[in-house]
């Protein structure tokens, strides 16, 4: 019995580490999306108070919209991604009992 509650438990420490790297991920990747349309959007205007665009160009409007909606969707996914990992995490200390206390102590002992 005391091995496999020790197994559980490990195997928890080890999901719970993989989702917070999940959950890392997921913010750069939300971060990211932001910070590229915000490139996207200085970059049109600059272009166009340069003079290389014309104001109000309808190529320069579609591939804006195109890569704002999928950037959009990348944010999206991404911050769904990570709300869904923080509730298997907060699901899995639940079921095991382990304290973020605990997972801190096993963090600071894995890296040495």
């Amino acid at each position: 019995m005391g091995k496999n509650a020790s197994r559980r438990k490990a195997k928890a420490y080890e999901d719970i580490a993989r989702l917070r790297a999940n959950r890392r991920k997921d913010c750069i990747k939300c971060a990211a999306a932001l910070a590229a349309l915000a490139l996207l959007v200085t970059a049109k205007l600059a272009l166009e108070t340069s003079g290389i665009l014309e104001t109000g160009n309808m190529a320069a409007g579609a591939v804006m919209m195109a890569s704002g909606i999928g950037l959009a969707i990348l944010g999206g996914t991404a911050s769904v991604d990570f709300t869904r990992s923080g509730n298997e995490i907060k699901g899995i200390q639940t079921r095991t009992g382990i304290t973020k206390q605990d997972i801190k102590d096993y963090e600071r002992a894995r890296r040495g």
